[in-house]
């Protein structure tokens, strides 16, 4: 999710005229590449959040602004936001918040950001509600998402799901116990809908100290009814149409969350046409086409963020489920208007959109305040070597001297 979200901006950045740098901070080993006319620069660490190779990407790239994109809270006591040489570098943080309060570590970690954004109106009202100034721009979605009768016809059949069968879904990593995205509560549930499949857009195998997916359906005896992804085109990741066969194949999306930042495919998964069923928490409902998805209720508990998750009611969870099986089988007529209904809805989180009304009016503010500030040269610290077509220079002095200037002049000539 997070890695569409930084492309749409960064091809919006690039065409709005920015000198626009990325840093990868997961995916991303041995060498810098180029993308689409976009340098992006590699992690060293498996911990991208607070790799320090970072460091030394803002002395190289000297940036006027710094925007990140994950979560705020791992970099509680870490040395962020990074200074290039003795200057700091403005900071714009887009953040989830999915969960409620806004825990302690995201409150100490937001207090120094320059700017603050949130990226749902849940988040936004937990940032204010902490005293943290913040810009809300939600995510977004491409034009490209879409239904598509043919690529419905088609996924079903690679699933080996009949065509009239009812198709439940489910998008996002499964890790961790309780498991955040709530797909074990999910096979519960599916258990009180006999007839329904479901399908899983993940592999079973248990991450982050999570259950087995495959056990968990065994356990629950809905084995012949769940499928998971391909592995290799799980890994290797789906094309746009791939994703847009994969929406038009569910009957309806659920999203059975502890908590979401976003929930990016509940806005995908309306895009192509397929109504939704999600928690009653954090952003969740602000997603949801009014008078076309059911929202089911949980219960709140205490994790060690010192904050509360949901846990959604597996009970009320397969009523949902019946409710909304049983009234588009009842209706056929008007399921075409119901698919309609939510891709119009959906087209409210156009990237486009977005970025005319949000970033380029919060950028451009910015950049009225980086006008604003005194003008600095860079002095980079740290002993840094720096090599450019074959030729090697030493920046180790934080000082103004003459010197400086002189090592700094000789290295803008290696451009």
């Amino acid at each position: 999710g997070y890695g569409t979200q930084g492309a749409s901006l960064a091809r919006r950045l690039r065409d709005d005229g920015h000198n626009l740098v990325y840093f990868c901070n997961y995916g991303l080993r041995g060498g810098v590449i180029q993308w689409e006319g976009i340098t992006c620069l590699p992690t060293a660490q498996d911990d991208g959040y607070t790799d320090p190779i970072i460091h030394g990407h803002i002395r190289s790239v000297q940036p006027d602004l710094l925007i990140t994109l994950f979560d705020a809270w791992p970099l509680r006591g870490k040395p962020f936001p990074l200074p290039g040489g003795n200057r700091v570098i403005p900071w714009a943080a887009w953040v989830p918040v999915d969960h409620s309060p806004l825990s302690p570590a995201n409150r100490e970690v937001l207090a120094g950001v320059t700017y603050p954004v949130s990226m749902s109106r849940h988040g936004q009202e937990e940032m204010d509600g902490a005293g943290i100034k913040n810009t809300y721009i939600p995510h977004g979605i491409e034009k490209a998402f879409h239904w598509t009768a043919s690529g419905r016809k088609e996924f079903r059949r690679l699933l080996e799901v009949p065509d009239d069968a009812f198709l439940f879904g489910t998008v996002g990593l499964h890790y961790g116990y309780p498991n955040r995205k709530g797909t074990d509560r999910l096979f519960e549930a599916l258990t009180k809908v006999p007839d329904a499949f479901l399908y899983i857009h993940g592999l079973p195998e248990p991450l982050r100290d999570g259950m087995n997916m495959e056990e968990i359906v065994d356990f629950y005896g809905v084995k012949d009814r769940v499928r998971f992804a391909d592995p290799y085109n799980y890994t290797m990741g789906y094309s746009q149409g791939g994703m847009n066969a994969l929406y038009s194949a569910l009957d309806c999306y659920v999203q059975p969350t502890m908590g979401e930042g976003f929930g990016l495919p509940v806005i995908e998964a309306q895009a192509c046409g397929c109504p939704v069923i999600v928690t009653d928490c954090t952003s969740m409902p602000e997603l949801v086409a009014p008078g076309a998805g059911i929202l089911v209720p949980g219960e709140n508990f205490l994790v060690p963020d010192l904050a509360h998750r949901t846990i959604i009611n597996a009970g009320k969870l397969a009523e949902a489920m019946t409710d909304m099986m049983e009234w588009q089988k009842g209706t056929p007529n008007k399921v075409a208007v119901l698919r309609q209904t939510v891709a119009r809805w959906a087209n409210a989180w156009d990237w486009d959109k977005i970025y005319k009304e949000e970033w380029q009016p919060f950028l451009a503010e910015i950049a009225k305040d980086v006008a604003r500030s005194p003008k600095e040269e860079w002095r980079r610290g740290g002993g840094l070597v720096f090599e450019r077509n074959g030729r090697i220079r030493k920046q180790d002095s934080t000082l103004k001297s003459p010197a400086v200037r002189k090592e700094l002049a000789l290295l803008k000539t290696l451009d």
